[in-house]
């Protein structure tokens, strides 16, 4: 009940750096908007690849695996 919601205000959490122990953060409408979440569906990977840019400017990619 109520998965998308609480599974935005999750993500929203973690993706602003804030400390995450249950429902403590209330987030507007407008919040929420700003998370998408394509055709209603997620997938789970057993990879994730993470691109970045070094400190003389290259960019690199990170892999990591479970």
């Amino acid at each position: 009940q109520n998965f998308i919601p609480r599974l935005k205000d999750h993500l929203l959490v973690r993706l602003n750096g804030l400390a995450y122990n249950g429902n403590e953060y209330e987030f507007s409408d407008e919040d929420h908007d700003s998370v998408l979440i394509g055709d209603n569906k997620l997938f789970q990977h057993s990879t994730l690849h993470v691109n970045y840019m070094t400190y003389d400017l290259q960019h690199q990619q990170d892999t990591i695996n479970p």
